[in-house]
């Protein structure tokens, strides 16, 4: 299904958009300088082309960014030199040019607004001979893991001998189309190219074939797109805040979903943390109360497979160490029947008072004795009977719950308790998947439910989920390690494959619904 919509789109665009001198496979970007074609000399696919010089006249000012950097000549049989004369761009060589040979001069953002700054890439064609190579190959660029388009990477093709460029152009609306080809077989790749450079980079978005390379014998488009993936930028931490009595909130560089912690210390002895996927963020908590004015964090993190131990540092603001003990509900205020409410208390946890704990059913004001509390580290866990139903008003009384560091302050909430009828039940077959996966269940564009899924031959059966349209993406967990993996170009390896589905699945109260979702939808 997803290379029928690809060819579609870019029949579509190249229908529309098809525009002589351009590289882009789209219009150029209305803010950038735009060459007056009809009045540069020699005229773009020009033949029998026995000169030196390239006179092209822009619609606006503009100023050169790097023009030895940024222009090619492929073959690159010549070095071309750029002069600038008001709104006229004048380019030369003095190299003797092969005969009978089509050339291509590459301004990749040579050109440039003086106010904006949005630059142009244009492809200059002639050839020394009677005739131009004609051929021209055209491919869609996505981003790997959303299967969005995606513009303003370069697209080059090289020589898989020499690695020489032998082609390039840039994405437009995920559409790169690259003109004037020899026939022959060419390494390929995408790329953000942030340096100009013209190279795939280490800390560069890429992208490639399955097999990295290209045979180009007739015009053609590729209805296969390239899947682009951006690196894992080097993940560093910084203590953001400190919350009392015992814990501090970590900032990530990047996503913390894929490279996170492995343990933690606090001044020297081992602590607990936890993460929030949805903020971005890792809380440390440590075993003991805060008696310096500095405290180190030492954290264990991994990035790209790498363990990295870093020591942070954290200096107390005034009476920073004397706050309140707080409690926070981590659950949400509708509780589906069975589920269990999650308190964090932000330090170890020691134990309660009965006593100063208070669950009532607002209705009829009746108190509920029967319920269940667990600690783990510095949660507090409480279960009640799946028969209470309605407003259930909790109120922890000051001192309700000890730690190490002093008794928590008082804290009320009411939740709603729902029966079994107020939700739906979801039967998901997932047969056409053979190896493990994560499932998403999204709400909109947030991700309500992530399950790791080792064998997916088993209908899974979702239940207790609350009413509303979702969607659905499925990351083909090539290694079972329950995250989504780039690719690697070194290796020529893919990102694993990741399977959206769109179209929305209604889940109703006290209803059962069964779906299926097949990967060859989305091959």
């Amino acid at each position: 299904m997803a290379g029928k919509y690809y060819v579609i789109l870019l029949l579509a665009l190249l229908s529309s958009c098809a525009q002589v001198g351009s590289i882009t496979g789209g219009p150029e970007d209305e803010f950038a300088p735009k060459p007056m074609e009809e009045l540069m000399e020699p005229q773009n696919a020009t033949t029998n082309y026995t000169g030196n010089t390239f006179v092209i006249p822009f619609d606006e000012y503009f100023q050169l960014n790097n023009p030895a950097q940024t222009i090619r000549m492929v073959p690159p049989h010549a070095t071309v030199i750029a002069e600038m004369k008001r709104k006229t761009l004048y380019l030369s060589w003095e190299d003797t040019l092969e005969a009978n040979t089509t050339y291509a001069i590459y301004l990749n953002g040579t050109v440039k607004d003086l106010n904006q700054g949005n630059d142009t890439t244009l492809q200059l064609v002639f050839s020394t001979g009677a005739v131009l190579d004609t051929t021209s190959y055209t491919v869609g660029v996505v981003d790997a893991f959303t299967g969005e388009p995606i513009s303003d990477l370069t697209v080059a093709l090289f020589d898989p001998e020499s690695n020489r460029l032998k082609s390039l152009a840039r994405s437009d609306r995920g559409v790169a189309k690259l003109n004037y080809l020899t026939p022959g077989n060419y390494t390929i790749r995408a790329f953000e190219d942030k340096n100009l450079d013209l190279e795939p980079q280490d800390d560069e978005r890429v992208g490639f074939t399955e097999s990295g390379t290209i045979t180009v014998d007739t015009n053609y488009f590729d209805s296969i797109p390239i899947r682009t993936y951006a690196p894992f930028p080097n993940q560093r931490y910084k203590v953001k805040s400190f919350i009392p009595p015992a814990t501090f909130e970590l900032e990530a560089t990047a996503d913390i979903r894929y490279y996170g912690l492995k343990n933690a210390k606090v001044n020297e002895k081992e602590a607990s943390f936890l993460s929030d996927e949805k903020k971005g963020t890792y809380y440390v908590v440590s075993p003991d109360t805060m008696g310096e004015n500095i405290t180190e964090v030492e954290i264990t993190h991994i990035t790209d497979s790498t363990d990295v131990i870093d020591t942070l540092s954290y200096r107390f603001r005034n009476k920073e160490r004397e706050g309140p003990i707080v409690m926070k509900s981590l659950h949400e205020t509708v509780i589906a029947p069975g589920d269990t409410l999650k308190y964090e208390l932000y330090g170890q946890v020691s134990g309660w008072q009965d006593t100063l704990i208070e669950l009532m059913q607002t209705e009829d004001s009746m108190i509920i004795t029967s319920y269940d509390i667990l600690l783990n580290d510095h949660q507090l866990f409480l279960k009640m009977d799946e028969s209470v139903k309605g407003k259930v008003q909790l109120t922890f009384k000051k001192g309700a719950i000890q730690t190490p560091f002093g008794n928590s302050k008082a804290f009320k909430e009411t939740v709603s308790m729902n029966s079994e009828d107020d939700y739906g039940v979801l039967n998901i077959n997932l047969s056409g998947y053979t190896s493990p996966i994560v499932l998403e269940m999204l709400k909109g564009s947030s991700i309500d439910k992530k399950m790791i899924i080792e064998d997916p031959t088993q209908v899974l059966k979702l239940e207790l989920l609350k009413p509303g349209s979702y969607t659905f993406r499925v990351i083909r967990d090539d290694n079972g390690n329950g995250l989504w993996d780039i690719g690697n170009l070194e290796t020529l390896t893919q990102p694993e494959r990741v399977d959206s589905y769109s179209k929305e699945v209604k889940v109703r109260a006290n209803w059962e619904v069964e779906i299926t979702l097949n990967p060859s939808e989305n091959e």
